[in-house]
């Protein structure tokens, strides 16, 4: 097999991952989040679930424990991003979903007890000096450490804006 083919798949993953935030931010108009969110996750699950099938996959017997999971992720948590999305630009909403790792990383060293490392620590300063630099930029409207920091607690709480 050919290296070409393995990074053009990652390509095209990553660019369909970034289209993400915008798309859904267009379809949320039309249907809603709740309803958006539905359609997503029953023809994701029902086009995993018929290939798993195919290959001969049976269930777990622990089967209850994998639906609760995937009620809160992805189920909870990407009905808290549509919500959200609804109520802000895709812009804001892409540097908001940009907080995701330095929060896993927060919730990993205060519930799991992981270790800080100098790796982990410049990837994370990389990536929020990323978001400050496109925030600062105007992309969004806000102005470096005003924009984003400023709206991301009233995302949840503001009206719905058009």
């Amino acid at each position: 097999m050919s290296t070409l083919r393995p990074a053009v798949l990652l390509v095209v993953a990553a660019a369909l991952w970034g289209a993400a935030v915008t798309g859904t931010k267009f379809a949320v108009q039309a249907f809603g989040p709740a309803t958006l969110l539905a359609v997503e996750l029953v023809t994701a699950t029902a086009a995993l679930w018929a290939m798993l099938l195919r290959r001969g996959y049976r269930p777990p017997s622990s089967w209850r424990a994998v639906v609760v999971l995937g009620a809160l992720e992805p189920g909870l948590a990407y009905l808290c991003q549509t919500l959200g999305l609804a109520r802000t630009s895709a812009g804001n909403g892409a540097l908001i979903a940009g907080l995701e790792a330095p929060l896993v990383v927060a919730l990993a060293l205060a519930v799991l007890h992981e270790r800080l490392t100098v790796r982990l620590v410049a990837g994370l300063a990389g990536g929020l000096a990323g978001a400050v630099v496109i925030d600062g930029a105007g992309w969004t409207g806000g102005s470096a450490l005003s924009g984003t920091t400023r709206w991301v607690p009233r995302t949840c709480t503001s009206p719905r804006s058009s």
